[in-house]
This record gives C-alpha cells, sequence and structure tokens, in this order.
C-alpha cells in the first residue's frame, strides 16, 4: 500500500518503477530566434519524469504537462501540479483540526528553519541550490524555507490537494512565492530524475508513512552525491523510558507502595505503558491495522542507522532537538499531554510525577552537548 506524504492515505496508489535517468544527461534549455525556449530542449531540461509509465521525461509547463510516451496527463489546480497517479487519494486528517493543532506562525517556522539550516550547513549543501520538501502540510517548516533560504528552487510536496492548498496560500500572503514549486505527488514514488536535488528534507513526515523505507531509498535516489536528507521524528530511545514509568506507577499503585489511582487512570497507564511495544510491532508487521494509524511508528535510532547504511547513504547521523538539558521535563510535559483529556485524572499521577526528576539526576548530566528526547533529526549524507 503506498503512504500518502506526512500522512495516511484513504486509497492505494500503484506500484511505481524508479527513474533511471541520471541528471548528468540533462541539458539547459535554449532559446529560438523568438526568444522562447524551444519545446524539445525545455523537455528535456525538466527533472520531472512520467509518474505513470516512468519512463519519460515529463516535460514542464505551466499549464498541464502531458507524457510523451504514454501521453498521460498531468493538470495543475490553481498552483499546484498534480502529480499523483490516483487523483482521490487524499489524507485522512481532518484539516482544521491538524492545522490549529501545529500553530503555524512566521515566528515557529523561522526557530525551527534555522535549526535545520545549521545542521544543512554542518552536513555541507548548506541552504542553497535546488530543495525537495517532502510532506509539507501547512507548513510548520515551509514558511521559514520560503522566506529565509537561499534555494534557487524548493518543491514543496504533499498528497493532500487540501493542505497543499493551504499552504500555498498561507505562502503566497508572506509575498515569498516565486521560487516555490508546489506539487502533489507520492512520497513512494517521487517523479523525479536521479540526482536532481542538493537537498531534500521532511518535518515530523516518516512515522506517518506505511512503506517509510521507500521514501528513504527514493531520497537517496533523488539526492546527488554529496547532497544531504535531514527528517524529523519520534525516536523510541526516550519514548520507551516513558513507557516504563507508566509501567512503574501501575507497579507501585497496584503493591500499595504508593497512592491507588483510579480505574480510569489505570486503564490510560496500560495504554502508555503497552505503546512503546505497540509501535515496534507496527514496524514488523505491516498490515491494515498499521495503516489505520495515524502516528504508525516511533523509530529506534539504531533501527533507522542501520536502514539508511544499507540503503547508501555515506554518513548517517541522529541529533536530538538542541537545548533538551531537561530530559525528565521534557517527558513530563509528554507524559501529561497525552493524559489529558483522557479518563485518568491528574490528581492520581501528581504523586509520581518526581519520577520524571530522577530521569534527569540519573541520565542528563553524562549526555554531552545533546541528551535523548523524545523528537530527533535523521540526517544523511549521499
Amino acid at each position: 500500500v503506498a503512504s500518502a506524504l506526512g500522512r495516511p492515505s484513504v486509497r492505494s496508489a500503484p506500484e511505481m518503477r524508479p527513474a533511471t535517468t541520471n541528471l548528468d544527461t540533462v541539458t539547459a534549455p535554449s532559446l529560438d530566434h523568438t526568444g522562447k525556449p524551444d519545446d524539445q530542449r525545455q523537455a528535456a531540461a525538466s527533472i520531472l519524469v512520467c509518474p505513470s509509465c516512468r519512463s519519460a521525461s515529463l516535460p514542464y509547463s505551466d499549464e498541464t504537462m502531458i507524457c510523451p510516451a504514454c501521453a498521460t496527463a498531468f493538470p495543475k489546480l490553481g498552483t499546484m501540479r498534480d502529480l499523483r497517479t490516483d487523483r482521490v487519494a487524499d489524507t485522512a486528517l481532518e484539516l482544521e483540526s491538524d492545522d490549529a493543532h501545529h500553530d503555524v506562525t512566521l515566528a515557529s517556522a523561522e526557530t525551527l528553519f534555522r535549526h535545520y539550516e545549521a545542521r544543512l550547513h554542518n552536513l555541507g549543501p548548506g541552504t542553497k541550490g535546488r530543495a525537495l520538501e517532502i510532506g509539507a502540510g501547512t507548513g510548520n517548516l515551509t514558511l521559514g524555507l520560503a522566506q529565509k533560504a537561499e534555494f534557487s528552487e524548493l518543491w514543496i510536496t504533499d498528497l493532500s490537494p487540501r493542505f497543499l492548498e493551504r499552504l500555498v496560500d498561507r505562502i503566497g500572503r508572506t509575498g515569498s512565492i516565486e521560487r516555490i514549486k508546489p506539487c502533489l505527488l507520492d512520497a513512494n514514488a517521487l517523479p523525479f530524475l536521479d540526482s536532481s536535488f542538493d537537498v531534500i528534507v521532511g518535518h515530523s513526515v516518516l512515522h506517518h508513512l506505511l512503506d517509510f523505507e521507500t521514501t528513504l531509498r527514493e531520497t537517496y535516489r533523488c539526492l546527488r552525491p554529496g547532497g544531504a536528507a535531514m527528517f524529523g521524528d519520534p525516536m523510541m530511545d526516550s519514548h520507551a523510558i516513558v513507557c516504563m514509568i507508566a509501567r512503574q506507577i501501575l507497579t507501585l499503585a497496584e503493591d500499595g507502595v504508593g497512592p491507588p489511582v483510579s480505574d480510569g487512570t489505570r486503564q490510560v497507564l496500560e495504554v502508555i505503558a503497552e505503546r512503546g511495544g505497540l509501535k515496534s510491532a507496527n514496524l514488523r508487521d505491516r498490515d491494515a491495522r498499521v495503516l489505520a494509524h495515524e502516528d504508525k511508528y516511533v523509530f529506534p535510532t539504531g533501527f533507522l542507522r542501520d536502514l539508511c547504511q544499507d540503503i547508501g547513504f555515506s554518513d548517517v547521523a541522529i541529533h536530538a532537538e538542541p537545548g533538551h538539558r531537561d530530559l525528565g521535563g521534557d517527558m513530563r510535559r509528554n507524559f501529561l499531554g497525552t493524559v489529558r483529556g483522557t479518563p485518568a485524572r491528574i490528581e492520581d499521577l501528581d504523586p509520581y510525577l518526581p519520577l520524571f526528576d530522577a530521569v534527569t539526576t540519573a541520565y542528563t548530566p553524562g549526555m554531552g552537548e545533546y541528551s535523548m528526547s523524545l523528537f530527533a533529526y535523521l540526517e544523511l549524507v549521499k
């Protein structure tokens, strides 16, 4: 089942073969005597590959694009180019609630971008050249990329027309739309030539994708040698401690060592305690049950590192969010945020919250510049 970009698809898409044309063979467009690009050269200069037949370069156009090999037409939806092979594919998320949850602002997007910018400069390519964002959603990273990055081209992509339309409108109101190329597409079959991009990014997207391994392989294929990719996603290493604390609270309460908890609190704690095992099982069993979940995975860092090295990336690193020295405090906020709005009673949990302080005392001092965090960044160099 092909996955959505950043969110689960409600429809499956056909399997698509990777493109094999190398960008080194592409020539720049030339001008004819009228001063307009020659159509044949313009077609050759496109980095797009037909998503339907995967056998021909797709001539870039400001209007409907038509594959010269299979004659499949790829129309525009407003300013968006629709490169989906399944035109009814969309996300299962509700636009307004998801957008409100992320609370995208220019300030928050710039803060997030500055972290990506610093890491990308450290990896080599920086924020110049041609860039691709996978699973842009409504723009929690994209607004920063559009406002502050120096990319010559920024391809922003998602599977959902509703989400991408919201993002395009948001970028348009900032006046920074000129270098932006918004496209609807499937992250598991990127319709681009090999080595097309200097930088590929995706914020909080991989853990939503059923077949994230294919997305990472496509990322490798579409990066130029020396190019870098960066993905921010939740990591199991620290989440496992949250699961452990939930189990510890249950044990202390049941054994009478700590105060008792209500039935509702106990049920919620059992769910949290089992979450790590369920997310690990999702990595093994890709079935309909996994597809039904929005947040499908929490990645063990070693698992992601081994996968990316097997794919062929020359440099693989995972860094925690900067400034997270209070590991227990980070976990406490996540824990309380999870239980709010559930049958759990916060007053039941108050006596047990010092367990999180103990985590900070025990683990944080020896962690160096980066402590563990519940969300971390996968950094890749081809």
